[in-house]
């Protein structure tokens, strides 16, 4: 299981939008000396390690990762069943979208981060996972707070 929280930029472990280490494949981890958050030097492990978990949980709160969480939920359904290395090195665009578990990503939101999101951008999330039936992967989205329960298609 992978346990991540999510940037305000949508970044996951130390895996930043656009940085040319964020699609790194065929190594474990990788290291990044220029992190655009402090501290500058971190090691990370790679999307290709973080999609072989069996689950994926992403963690957010607090209103500022709304924005974030619009993003991975919007970019998700291009990427479940894309592979890292397809991207030939091309650096991930919104590295929270890229996520997820073999058998399960879940979701899990205070209710600030629910509430920025909106109603309307929670249903959005929900449904680019459940209403596709083509991604195979049983999500749940669970907002502290709020009455939502876990969703499996």
């Amino acid at each position: 299981m992978a346990y991540l929280g999510i940037g305000t930029d949508a970044h996951v472990a130390s895996l930043f939008p656009g940085h040319p280490d964020s699609a790194a494949t065929g190594v474990w981890t990788t290291a990044v000396d220029d992190s655009p958050k402090p501290p500058p030097l971190r090691v990370s492990f790679t999307m290709e390690v973080i999609r072989s978990a069996d689950q994926v949980w992403l963690v957010a709160s607090g209103e500022s990762k709304a924005e974030a969480l619009a993003a991975a939920a919007e970019v998700y359904p291009e990427h479940v069943d894309a592979a890292v290395e397809d991207l030939e090195g091309e650096p991930l665009d919104v590295p929270a979208g890229w996520a997820t578990g073999r058998s399960a990503t879940r979701w899990f939101l205070d209710e600030a981060a629910a509430l920025a999101l909106g109603a309307e951008g929670l249903r959005r999330a929900v449904d680019r996972w459940v209403g596709d039936p083509g991604t195979g992967l049983p999500v749940a989205l669970v907002a502290a707070g709020l009455a939502l329960a876990p969703v499996v298609p």
